[in-house]
């Protein structure tokens, strides 16, 4: 079996949302029979209800919550992650979005029969924030494998989705970019590199899209 930990960056989540979230993710909610963590990385946050139900969420089997003083953003705190995450394996989520229930036993599965893969994403759908059905308004369809000749903006795959090798990321740099496109960035320096980066068909994740 695959040993695997959730990493979660966190700046100032929705408290609902949040729970929402680390729940969807949580050994309890997913059909994978495996016990992991839940590793989340508080970058800074300021707002109360964000923190209290990060307090709330500490009293929880599984989860752990380490803080960063300084908001420097989610590059600065996935890379925090990756350094007090000693598995091999890291599997990423969106302080806001959701994990379908058989998201990780999918991944997991697909990786024990392919362990060559570095970057292992699934197709997504999104809603809007104020949408409690939750109605789809996109769902993406990645090929299993999309290259950098058809997505030449490095979108190659959904970050929040992935579970990846935590080394293979680390060999390239880890996330360089302090503002958004980190991780469309990071998918082109591991193409060019060499490491296999692929995208699961079926959707198990449902990303929240915030209404401007």
């Amino acid at each position: 079996m695959i040993s695997f930990t959730v990493l979660i960056p966190v700046y100032n989540t929705n408290p609902a949302h949040l729970l929402e979230c680390v729940f969807s993710v949580h050994c309890s909610n997913q059909t994978i029979k495996k016990d992991y963590r839940i590793v989340i990385i508080d970058d800074g946050s300021d707002n109360e209800g964000t923190l209290n139900a990060l307090e709330f969420l500490k009293l929880n089997r599984g989860v752990w919550v380490y803080r960063k003083e300084k908001n420097e953003g989610t590059s600065s705190a996935l890379n925090f992650g990756h350094d007090i995450i000693h598995t091999k394996w890291i599997a990423l989520q969106g302080s806001s979005d959701i994990s379908l229930p058989n998201r990780f036993e999918l991944q997991v599965n697909h990786l024990l029969e392919n362990p060559d893969v570095d970057v292992l994403g699934t197709n997504l759908y999104s809603f809007k924030n104020s949408d409690h059905l939750r109605t789809p308004i996109f769902t993406s369809t990645f090929k299993y494998h999309t290259t950098l000749k058809e997505m030449t903006n490095g979108w190659i795959t959904n970050h929040g989705t992935v579970m990846y090798k935590n080394q293979s990321v680390k060999d390239v740099g880890g996330y360089l970019l302090s503002g958004r496109k980190q991780d469309v960035e990071l998918w082109k320096r591991m193409d060019k590199a060499g490491y296999k980066i692929r995208t699961l068909n079926p959707v198990a994740y449902a990303w929240r899209k915030d209404e401007l």
